[in-house]
């Protein structure tokens, strides 16, 4: 007699030898049996799955962690604890079997930055992307942290050693620092000679071929201590060194005296003024001089003769107000808007052979605006135009 139940056969040869073994009995056992090869072959695939994502886990070059933030009675985040790392976390960091330990027990000093910022992750949910120097760790790391479960306050960490870079950018920041200040006490001297020479040729008519070179001698002086005061610039602002002394002004007046001053570099092109009228605002007039000057001076390099500028104020909704010059009929190409803010970024030779720079200009310009809570922009037309424009709020 055979009986089948699921994927169980069950046979009974002899019959009398089971009688307290009915069919019922068998049938589930058969259903045991099955549920005890269902469950195996589910562990097998949980098994399978868990070696796959170990194996990426360890796979990543960069350094991975899941840490438990711990607050105080206060909700202040001070301390987190070691729940899961990869094979490149001791890699990274020299911390040895961090797994299950505390970072006040691994490093007693480590930086309070480092608990508020994954502190804030599991408590808003907010992903953070941050670069941040570890003193104790002695490294300089680029991080991406984001919340893996809200209700246990956990935190993935994903990051990566940066040393090698930062010591780049440093080295490169020295360089021009030394630099600067090794070309500037020359250049001084030569500046304030250059300047008597001229106050002593102004005097007989006769000297007017000798006051001219000295004119053009004192204009390469004052492009070489320009260039030096960019290079100068640019690491302070890298840094974060830049100070505002910030009072109220009238921008349109500030923007006619700019223009003033570049008159004996725009002959035969034309600049057009469109200025709305609007309060005054409370910034640093220096820096906002600096900045329309650096981009009318750029506009007038960029414009052929005969070209025209035109420069505009409007008022930005009620918040601010919006400066824009407008070059008509020069034109970039799209893929220079996103760069030319950058440090050091210049267009090709081959795309503009006659211009020159080091490609700090703008690049001072939009960190200027920045420091002012402002905004600027890069925009080419459809009409092979160029448009730059920065916006001011009225109180920054």
């Amino acid at each position: 007699m055979k009986q089948s139940y699921t994927s169980i056969t069950t046979a009974q040869l002899h019959p009398q030898s089971f009688p307290y073994a009915p069919p019922f009995l068998l049938q589930e056992m058969a259903v045991c049996n099955t549920m005890h090869l269902d469950t195996h072959a589910i562990e097998k695939e949980l098994i399978k799955t868990e070696e796959k994502y170990e194996a990426l886990f360890d796979s990543i070059d960069e350094g991975f962690c899941i840490i438990e933030i711990l607050f105080d009675r206060n909700e202040r985040p001070v301390d987190y604890c070691f729940l899961e790392v990869n094979t490149a976390f001791e890699r990274q960091t020299g911390i040895v079997n961090p797994t299950g330990r505390r970072m006040r027990e691994i490093a007693p000093l480590h930086e309070d930055y480092w608990f508020e910022i994954f502190g804030k992750v599991a408590t808003t949910g907010e992903p953070v992307r941050f670069e941040n120097h570890a003193k104790q760790l002695n490294h300089w790391y680029e991080v991406y942290a984001f919340r893996t479960d809200p209700e246990q306050r956990q935190v993935a960490v994903l990051f990566k050693d940066i040393d090698a870079r930062k010591t780049v950018d440093q080295l490169k920041d020295d360089f021009i620092s030394v630099a600067s200040h090794e070309l500037r006490t020359p250049l001084t001297g030569i500046k304030g000679y250059t300047d008597l020479l001229k106050r002593q040729l102004q005097k007989p008519a006769k000297n007017g071929d000798l006051l001219t070179l000295v004119n053009k001698l004192n204009k390469q002086v004052n492009r070489l201590s320009n260039l030096v005061n960019n290079l100068l610039e640019t690491t302070n602002l890298s840094h974060g060194k830049l100070v505002l002394s910030k009072n109220w002004f009238d921008l349109n007046e500030l923007i006619v005296e700019c223009i003033s001053q570049l008159q004996p570099i725009t002959p035969k092109r034309r600049l057009t003024l469109k200025l709305a009228t609007y309060p005054p605002i409370l910034a640093d007039r220096k820096r906002i001089a600096q900045v329309v000057t650096n981009i009318i001076s750029n506009a007038i390099k960029y414009t052929e003769t005969d070209g025209t500028i035109v420069i505009s104020t409007t008022l930005d909704g009620t918040n601010g107000v919006k400066v824009a010059v407008h070059n008509i009929g020069v034109g970039t190409e799209q893929k220079y808007t996103g760069k030319v803010f950058d440090r050091f970024f210049r267009i090709s030779s081959t795309d503009m052979p006659s211009r020159s720079g080091m490609g700090l200009g703008l690049y001072i310009c939009a960190e200027i605006i920045k420091c002012h809570d402002g905004r600027i922009a890069l925009e080419s037309t459809q009409n092979n135009d160029i448009i730059v424009s920065f916006t001011l709020p009225y109180k920054v």
